[in-house]
């Protein structure tokens, strides 16, 4: 058969069965959405932590830069 022909005879089957496969897949990563959407939101609240202790590290090494010389100084 002619490809013109096979589209005409079997198209719309076979767009039946694309479109279901797809409302499943769609059905399917709808739940997906809420488990990456929570744990974006947890993988930001970690980074805010760590960043937080970067901070924090990186001020204590300036005072204490700081402190050793005026140690010196004196």
């Amino acid at each position: 058969m002619k490809p013109m022909n096979v589209m005409k005879k079997y198209g719309a089957k076979v767009f039946g069965v694309f479109a279901g496969a797809t409302g499943l897949v769609t059905a399917a990563n709808a739940d997906y959405m809420t488990d990456i959407q929570s744990s974006v939101t947890t993988a930001q609240t970690n980074a805010l932590t760590v960043g937080g202790y970067v901070l924090a590290a990186v001020a204590a090494l300036i005072v204490i830069s700081l402190i050793m010389k005026l140690i010196h100084k004196v």
